[in-house]
């Protein structure tokens, strides 16, 4: 019994340090987005977004400048726990316009 308990320890570490890992470098990485740079270098980058959002608003961000079509949305780790986003915004030619990190109450 004492061994499955250290297991499931073990594993609840693992998957702490994935999960710090996976927004550390989300963060780092949106750092990295410049506008006016191709939305598959920023795929590329970044990785596979959580989801897009159409149209150009996600959690309460606007992008009002500009011809912004979608949004990619990346969603941290943590999620359930903590509601934490970075999003790319993207106009209509496949081209980053803003970037936004969002936490949510």
């Amino acid at each position: 019994m004492r061994n499955v308990f250290l297991v499931i320890i073990l594993l609840l570490i693992g998957v702490v340090i994935y999960g710090v890992y996976h927004d550390r470098r989300l963060d780092a990485r949106l750092n990295q987005v410049f506008p006016q740079e191709p939305e598959s270098v920023v795929k590329a980058a970044m990785g596979t977004p959580s989801s897009v959002s159409s149209p150009c608003s996600a959690y309460g961000t606007t992008i009002t400048l500009g011809d912004c079509d979608h949004v990619l949305v990346y969603r941290s780790f943590f999620y359930s726990l903590h509601p934490k986003f970075w999003l790319v915004f993207v106009d209509a030619k496949g081209l980053t316009t803003a970037t936004s990190r969002q936490n949510l109450p």
